[in-house]
C-alpha cells in the first residue's frame, strides 16, 4: 500500500525549463518519502501555459479518478500575469523590450547537467539586459492600464471548484499561491492573488493553503527567477521544494508521542 501525492499544475509543476528531478515537486516529495513510514507514489500533470479557467474540465479524468491522497494545485502564475496591449506606443516599447533579449545561446551554464534545461525556449540565468529589460517593463506597467489575464473572480471559481471535488472524495488538497515575478505590476497582481486565494482556503478544513511569494522576499530576482522574469532559477525550485515538503510531512507525518516518565 502506498499514498499517492499527485501534482497539478501550470508548467512549473514539472520543473519547467528543467527536467523534473529539479523541479520543487520532486524535491518535495522526496523528502517526504524520506520522513513518511508510508511508501509514497508522486505523479505530476503538467498543463503549461494554461490559465485555470481551462484547467477543471480535465481534473476529473486526470487527477480525482487516480484515487490520490493528495493533490497539490499550483495554478495562477499564467492567470495573474498582466500582458502589455499592442496598441498605441505601448506596440513600440514592447518591440523594444523583444529587442534586448538576448539570442538563444548554445549551452547554458546552470549548475545542472545539460539534459536538465531547455534552451529551446532561450530561458537562462538572467544578465544585465535582461534585469533591464525587467525595469523597463515595470515601468511601462506604472503608466499603461492593465488587466491580469483571467479575472480574480474567474480563477477564484475555477480553485473553489477543484478544492470541493478533492473535499468530496476525502482527499487533502494543497494549495499553492502564484510564484513571483520579476516586473512590478505582474508582483502586484500576484500578490492580490495570492491573497484572495488564502481567503478562500481558509474556507476548508482539508485545504492548505502554501505562501510561494513569501520565502523569495529579500533574495535578489536574479537569483529567483529565470531571464524571462517569471520562471524559477534551480535555487528557487529548491527553496520552494522545501516549504512545500514540511506542508506535505504535517499533513501525513505524525509526530512523536512524548515517551511517558514517573512522576
Amino acid at each position: 500500500m502506498y499514498l499517492l501525492v499527485m501534482g497539478y499544475g501550470a508548467c512549473m509543476i514539472d520543473g519547467y525549463p528543467f527536467s523534473p528531478e529539479v523541479g520543487f515537486f520532486v524535491h518535495a516529495t522526496d523528502a517526504l518519502a524520506e520522513a513518511s513510514p508510508e511508501p509514497i507514489e508522486r505523479r505530476a500533470v503538467s498543463l503549461g501555459g494554461f490559465p485555470v479557467t481551462r484547467v477543471v474540465k480535465h481534473f476529473e479524468p486526470r487527477i480525482i479518478s487516480a484515487g490520490p491522497a493528495i493533490v497539490v494545485l499550483q495554478f495562477g502564475s499564467s492567470d495573474c500575469v498582466m500582458p502589455l496591449s499592442d496598441r498605441g506606443p505601448v506596440r513600440f516599447l514592447k518591440r523594444l523590450l523583444h529587442a534586448l533579449r538576448r539570442p538563444k545561446p548554445k549551452s547554458c551554464s546552470t549548475g545542472a547537467s545539460s539534459s536538465s534545461l531547455s534552451t529551446r525556449d532561450e530561458l537562462h540565468p538572467p544578465t544585465m539586459r535582461d534585469r533591464i529589460r525587467w525595469h523597463m517593463a515595470s515601468a511601462i506597467g506604472l503608466v499603461t492600464p492593465l488587466k491580469p489575464r483571467t479575472e480574480i473572480e474567474q480563477y477564484l471559481a475555477a480553485m473553489r471548484q477543484m478544492i470541493e471535488r478533492c473535499i468530496t472524495d476525502d482527499i487533502r488538497v494543497v494549495v499553492l499561491s502564484p510564484f513571483p515575478f520579476a516586473n512590478r505590476h505582474c508582483g502586484l497582481s500576484a500578490e492580490y492573488f495570492s491573497h484572495r486565494l488564502a481567503e478562500l482556503c481558509r474556507n476548508y478544513e482539508k485545504a492548505t493553503f502554501v505562501d510561494c511569494l513569501s520565502p523569495f522576499i529579500g533574495l535578489p530576482k536574479e537569483r529567483v527567477l529565470l531571464s524571462d522574469g517569471m520562471h524559477l532559477s534551480i535555487e528557487a525550485h529548491r527553496i520552494l521544494g522545501t516549504v512545500v515538503s514540511e506542508v506535505l510531512k504535517s499533513i501525513t507525518v505524525s509526530p512523536p508521542i512524548p515517551a511517558q516518565t514517573d512522576a
